[in-house]
């Protein structure tokens, strides 16, 4: 092979690879270290907005994303944990307590959370076994089921971001699984699950309305 036709060679090949390398590069960085739209709860303070009232949620931001700035914003929790507790809450199904923080009406519980959900576990190998779970309505009519990296119309992985400033360190790591739970509402049980936030006191609001 003459040196003219291996540097012909050297060159085709200089050229094809960057050109093969841009659109896989930006596959690897939308799908393992992009950051998706949806806004990481971690900052803020869970609340209950019910006839004009403010109260405070057990329900952790670091559980929860959401939308922000859409024309259909949506809260996403991350597994199955705290479903049960907003499908409890949105028949009102609910007991308030008081309060030591001034700036709620007070705080507010789910009742009968185990009547919306059951865990079952179940076995992949002989010694290996994993949580699944499936979520009722109020008449005891199941409307989902999840396991753990199964995805449908429901279950979307993503990597939300985090707000500006905020301290928390985010690990690059794969992208987890969230539940779509304002869309699970809507379709399930027609339940229309709003979200807002107050970004002066930090609060993430959740209402139930038409």
């Amino acid at each position: 092979m003459t040196k003219a036709k291996t540097k012909g060679k050297v060159l085709i090949l200089g050229i094809i690879l960057p050109v093969l390398a841009i659109p896989f590069g930006i596959l690897f960085y939308t799908l393992y270290w992009a950051w998706d739209t949806q806004i990481e709860g971690n900052s803020y303070k869970v609340t209950l907005e019910k006839d004009g009232k403010l109260y405070e949620l057990n329900l952790q931001g670091n559980g929860l994303a959401f939308d922000k700035g859409t024309n259909d914003d949506q809260l996403y929790i991350s597994g199955p944990y705290y479903l049960a507790e907003i499908i409890a809450l949105s028949y009102g199904n609910q007991r308030i307590e008081k309060t030591d923080n001034p700036f709620f009406s007070g705080k507010t519980y789910p009742n009968n959370t185990k009547n919306y959900f059951e865990q079952e576990t179940k076995y992949s190998t002989p010694k290996d076994s994993y949580q699944s779970y499936k979520f009722y309505d109020q008449n005891r009519q199941q409307i989902f089921s999840y396991d753990l990296g199964f995805e449908d119309e429901y279950v979307v992985k993503i990597r939300p971001t985090f707000p500006m400033f905020s301290k928390r360190k985010y690990g690059i790591g794969a992208k987890q699984s969230y539940i779509k739970v304002t869309k699970l509402l809507r379709d399930k049980l027609n339940k229309n699950l709003k979200v807002k936030t107050d970004e002066a006191n930090k609060l993430l609001i959740l209402s139930f309305g038409s």
